[in-house]
């Protein structure tokens, strides 16, 4: 599936040279940067191509929006939607569903199972705030999920403001085969180091909304970018590809 563009082709050449993943090889991803940077936008075009590829053909998608984003609200009546405090339920069902599929291993995994979990810090962050032991668990349980997930055609697709470590414990943060880090202007030092990006990967003196770093396992680092698109139609496009219609 096409991740985005290379942004120095599209800079210097107007060329737009696609960054390709393989969703079986790197099913898990965490998408960063600060608000304004351009992360729904991305992330409702990267949803659209996954869920359009060979590989994205009839994917279970789990979907958790805590802050109620107005951005993924077309998607209120999926079934495998989830927001506010639904998200709660949503995680547990999502993690249930993963121990089925682990169960079942013998049997033939016909299609991959993706959890998305928008802004899940802040998420975590509310369970914190009520229950830091049930916080904690649910740390605990995505880590699992990201540590042994690939074998059965699972992920998990995370968005945040900051991929601080104390919501990524036990080395969870490192797990994510790709890693995208989103920023307008430059981005700080310590932004970089979360992802294990550094100022000597930075080509560019100034970024863009829609702009910077990604690290895929099996590729390395570039830059990034994601153009602007018809939102209307990526929506309908995601709708449209769902296996479990509303």
């Amino acid at each position: 599936m096409r991740l985005g563009y290379k942004k120095d082709f599209w800079d210097k050449y107007q060329i737009k040279a696609e960054v390709k993943i393989n969703p079986l090889l790197n099913p898990s991803l965490l998408l960063t940067g600060e608000s304004g940077s351009g992360k729904s936008y991305a992330l409702k075009e990267l949803l659209g191509t996954f869920l359009k590829s060979k590989e994205g053909n009839g994917a279970e998608l789990w979907f958790l929006n805590y802050k109620d984003s107005l951005d993924f609200r077309f998607l209120k009546n999926y079934p495998r939607y989830f927001c506010g405090e639904e998200c709660r339920a949503g995680f547990e069902a999502f993690y249930e569903r993963y121990n089925e599929i682990r169960a079942n291993e013998g049997e033939e995994i016909k299609h991959m199972t993706i959890g998305c979990f928008d802004e899940l810090p802040a998420f975590l962050l509310s369970i914190q705030m009520k229950d830091k032991k049930l916080a904690d668990r649910y740390m605990r349980n995505l880590g699992e999920i990201m540590m042994t997930s690939r074998s059965y055609k699972c992920g998990c697709w995370v968005t945040n403001q900051r991929a601080d470590s104390a919501y990524y414990i036990n080395g969870t943060r490192e797990q994510f085969h790709t890693r995208i880090l989103l920023t307008r202007g430059m981005p700080s030092k310590e932004s970089l180091a979360m992802l294990g990006f550094t100022r000597e990967d930075l080509k560019s003196e100034s970024y863009s909304a829609g702009e910077g770093l990604a690290f895929i396992d099996g590729q390395g680092m570039c830059e990034i970018k994601f153009p602007q698109y018809n939102v209307q139609r990526v929506e309908a496009e995601i709708l449209q590809h769902l296996s479990c219609k509303p």
